[in-house]
């Protein structure tokens, strides 16, 4: 067996983590700025939360998108060598299509937070789960990471109104943008579910599969109990959704080149924490 020199042997340590995935999506952005019109406001940002959990966050962006409308993007880099990842998307179930739900800021005679419907133009496709191939059993899910992704970009929120806040005017609203970018190959699957065999659980060979630079993962990322009546179990799921959008890295100047937002629906129409 060759034996690897000290370069080789440094050089697959670094491979192996995810920071020069990381590096690259920064200067991929900022290289093409003029393109997409985000600038980069901070990266590697520490933050600590209300519940003394502490992290970094990889990435974080802006774009003003009107007078009142200050988008913010925390961004957070997944390096993988999965071959996709696969979001099933049911063409069959009934239900009344939700906005993304985004947290926001406003300025209103202080700083007012909280979850709001949010527009995104364009409107992407939105999926509630992900299924990605697993090598270990300690593989954290897609689930996991945007939980963690959602308490940072809480944390993030008073730091931008201590540097912002006075400099803005009234009714100001920042979107705050949680973004996972990745170099797996996004895909969506229109998938019929009276399809899917009861027998092995298993779609056979029905089912459309393309794919896509991103989408919008949503579901009720949050469990709390917002203490207003609810009539519905449904309805405590609705206030507890969350969307996160999922980018693949190759793409991420076009993407970002796209997306725009617009004031969101105010008074707050979902509240937490």
């Amino acid at each position: 067996m060759t034996k690897k020199s000290p370069e080789e042997v440094a050089r697959g340590i670094l491979n192996a983590s995810g920071y020069p995935f990381q590096m690259a999506v920064e200067a991929e952005i900022r290289r093409t700025q003029d393109k997409h019109g985000w600038k980069i406001r901070s990266h590697e940002h520490p933050w600590i939360s209300g519940s003394n959990e502490e992290g970094f966050i990889d990435i974080v962006i802006e774009k003003v998108f009107e007078q009142h409308v200050i988008a913010q993007a925390v961004i957070e880099c997944r390096r993988r060598k999965d071959p996709a990842w696969v979001f099933p998307i049911s063409t069959e179930r009934v239900h009344k299509r939700s906005q993304p739900v985004l947290f926001c800021m406003r300025k209103s005679r202080g700083m007012e937070t909280g979850w709001v419907s949010c527009h995104i133009d364009p409107d992407p496709p939105r999926a509630e789960f992900c299924a990605m191939q697993g090598t270990r059993s300690e593989d954290r899910t897609l689930e996991g990471w945007s939980q963690d992704l959602l308490t940072s970009l809480k944390a993030c929120a008073p730091q931008v109104w201590q540097v912002d806040g006075e400099l803005v005017l009234e009714q100001c609203v920042w979107p705050f943008v949680p973004v996972i970018v990745t170099n797996v190959p996004l895909v969506v699957c229109d998938l019929p579910a009276s399809e899917v065999s009861l027998e092995t659980g298993e779609l056979p060979k029905a089912g459309k599969f393309l794919g896509v630079d991103w989408l919008c993962f949503h579901k009720p990322l949050d469990a709390g109990y917002p203490g207003e009546k609810m009539t519905e179990l449904s309805d405590l799921r609705r206030v507890n959704e969350r969307s996160i959008l999922v980018a693949n890295a190759s793409k991420i100047a076009d993407v970002l080149s796209t997306w725009r937002f617009t004031y969101p629906i105010w008074p707050l129409t979902r509240r937490g924490a």
